[in-house]
């Protein structure tokens, strides 16, 4: 599918909660009206082919609880910095297949609980600063390079279990499905 959308006409809802676009976005950049969607608590965005890192611009939607990302992307970094997304639970980033680095700063996604990895295939680590998401219950991780299903295993496990501090109890249950090699 070539056809883009073209959404810089459309007039944003005040009182939209969730809002699930599919298509690829005019330009690789979201239209103006994403600045104007305060009240949103779920947002999809599935092969929109965003050329720049915009999680930016969805860090202002202060109520947003689950964040689906599916080839919405086209860059090889997403950061997520400290006070961004505040009341997320559930982050899904699927089928990005030039990211290749994630970086969580200490204060984002404070309320974070799911972290879903779904065919990330230049993603090779765990994604840096995920130690600072002290509520991570649960990581779902799918279709993954085996280099990176090595890396939860191994060493960099701790990155994940390490996440509690003494007066806090957090757990991380590492969802992976077996390495099977198809050589």
């Amino acid at each position: 599918m070539d056809e883009t959308l073209n959404l810089k006409m459309l007039k944003a809802l005040s009182n939209l909660k969730v809002f699930w676009l599919a298509g690829k976005l005019e330009g690789g950049v979201l239209p103006p009206m994403f600045a104007k969607l305060e009240k949103i608590t779920e947002l999809k965005l599935d092969w929109s082919g965003l050329k720049k890192d915009h999680i930016e611009s969805f860090s202002y939607m202060l109520n947003l609880v689950v964040l689906v990302l599916t080839g919405a992307y086209d860059g090889e970094r997403l950061n997520f910095h400290a006070k961004w997304f505040p009341k997320l639970n559930l982050l899904q980033l699927a089928d990005m297949e030039h990211l290749n680095r994630i970086e969580i700063e200490d204060g984002s996604m404070m309320c974070l609980r799911e972290l879903d990895l779904v065919g990330l295939r230049n993603l090779n680590e765990v994604p840096k600063g995920i130690r600072y998401i002290r509520t991570l219950h649960e990581m779902i991780i799918t279709d993954m390079p085996k280099e990176f299903i090595v890396k939860i295993q191994g060493s960099d496990s701790q990155q994940l279990h390490s996440s509690a501090t003494p007066h806090e109890e957090a757990s991380c249950n590492v969802v992976a499905p077996k390495i099977q090699d198809k050589s």
